[in-house]
């Protein structure tokens, strides 16, 4: 009991790091994209069997709006936008449901990802699973007349 006690103290810890925590870059808080965060990490660790294999990380649409189909996840959103505690994809990383159930981490077979990129998931998630940044938004770069060019 005491090491389920345990378990669990962990992972609330974890999840709390990751939803507390926010990466805060120049006094503002780091923004996640699908595109430049997530989408690397998942080629590297995770596409070669969800992708060729499980068919559910393709692409972001299918990532973000799966429901898991594996006990004792099933029908439960991989990525739950704004919830990083409720999202199957960030038990499967650290191991084990909020309520200390352990689950196989993933990346099956390999090195678990590092802290960071958990971290880069999690934030991702928290932060409502975002995409990609607006033309120009992150640097304020782009103005109406340079975008307008961008499609002559």
């Amino acid at each position: 009991m005491e090491n389920n006690d345990m378990k669990i103290l962990r992972l609330l810890f974890l999840l709390l790091l990751i939803s507390a925590f926010a990466t805060v870059v120049g006094g503002e808080e780091k923004q996640y994209y699908y595109t430049r965060h997530i989408s690397p990490i998942a080629g590297t660790h995770c596409m070669g069997c969800h992708c060729s294999i499980f068919q559910f990380m393709c692409t972001y649409e299918a990532f973000v709006n799966f429901k898991s189909e594996i006990d004792p996840t099933g029908g439960l959103p991989v990525v739950y936008k704004g919830r990083p505690d409720s999202s199957v994809v960030m038990w499967r990383l650290i191991g084990e449901t909020p309520s200390g159930e352990t689950l196989e981490p993933m990346p099956f077979g390999s090195p678990r990802l590092s802290d960071t990129d958990k971290t880069s998931f999690g934030e991702w998630i928290r932060q409502g699973a975002v995409y990609q940044a607006e033309v120009g938004v992150e640097k304020n770069e782009k103005n109406w007349g340079d975008i307008k060019t961008m499609f002559r």
